[in-house]
C-alpha cells in the first residue's frame, strides 16, 4: 500500500480583473474559469484552511481524511477519483461546517477503488457557488495476498501455476531469479496465471518473486 499526498492547493481565488500577476491554481466560479493561465487577487484567500489531505487502504476499500484548520461560509466539499491524474469522476461530496474556527476532522470510504495507482482530488465550494480544487492525494491498491506455485519442483521445460491471492483483473509482475540473483525470467499474470519456463534454465534453486505496487512477495522454486 503506498499513498503519496501530491498537492496542497494554493489559497488565493480567480478575478477576471487585471489586479494582479500571480500564477491562479486552477479554480471555477460561477463567472470565470481561470485554469491556471488569468489573473488572481492574492488578497482574495479562500474559505478553508487545509491541514492534510491523506489515504489509506482499510480492508481492500480506501478510506480518504482531511483536516481543515478555519473555515468560513463553507458549503461543501467534493471528492473526485481518476485511475491516470488527468481525468476525474466526482464520487461523492461531503457537507461544510459554514463558518468555524479551530480544526475539523472529515473522511469518506470507497468502497470501489481502482486496482493499482489511483488519484484523489478534493473541492471546496463556497455558499456564493465559488470552487477551488484544495488537495490532491494518490495511493496504490492492491489486493495480492499470498503466493503460491505450483508444481514444485517443476520439470526444465514445464509451466508453473503462480497463485497471488489477487483479483482477477489485478495485473501482477512475476520474477524468476536464479540462486545467485540474476533475474531470468520476468511475466505479467492477471491475479493467477500460468509462466512457461525457459527451456534454457539449468537444473536448481530459484526464487520467484511477485510485485504490485509496494507489495512484494518470494518463495522457493526447484526445478529438476
Amino acid at each position: 500500500i503506498q499513498a503519496d499526498a501530491i498537492v496542497g492547493a494554493s489559497r488565493v481565488s480567480c478575478s477576471t480583473s487585471s489586479g494582479g500577476t500571480n500564477t491562479c491554481p486552477t479554480i471555477i466560479t460561477n463567472s470565470c474559469e481561470d485554469s491556471g493561465g488569468g489573473f488572481c487577487n492574492s488578497g482574495d484567500v479562500l474559505p478553508v484552511e487545509l491541514v492534510f489531505f491523506k489515504a489509506n487502504v482499510i480492508n481492500d476499500k480506501v478510506k480518504l481524511m482531511w483536516q481543515t484548520a478555519s473555515e468560513e461560509n463553507n458549503d461543501y466539499f467534493t471528492i473526485e477519483k481518476s485511475s491516470n491524474g488527468i481525468d476525474y469522476d466526482e464520487i461523492a461530496t461531503v457537507t461544510g461546517a459554514g463558518t468555524h474556527a479551530g480544526n475539523l476532522d472529515y473522511s469518506f470510504i470507497d468502497s470501489n477503488p481502482y486496482k493499482g495507482r489511483s488519484y484523489y482530488r478534493l473541492a471546496q465550494t463556497d455558499y456564493d457557488g465559488t470552487r477551488a480544487y484544495i488537495g490532491v492525494v494518490s495511493i496504490y491498491h492492491s489486493t495480492v495476498s499470498e503466493l503460491a506455485v505450483y508444481p514444485n519442483p517443476v520439470s526444465k521445460n514445464g509451466t508453473i501455476t503462480v497463485q497471488t491471492g489477487a483479483d482477477h483483473d489485478e495485473v501482477v509482475e512475476v520474477n524468476i531469479y536464479s540462486a545467485s540473483g540474476v533475474l531470468v525470467k520476468s511475466n505479467q499474470v492477471l491475479g493467477v496465471g500460468q509462466v512457461m519456463l525457459k527451456s534454457e534454465l539449468e537444473a536448481g534453486f530459484y526464487t520467484v518473486q511477485i510485485k504490485s505496487g509496494q507489495v512484494v512477495k518470494s518463495t522457493r522454486l526447484i526445478i529438476q
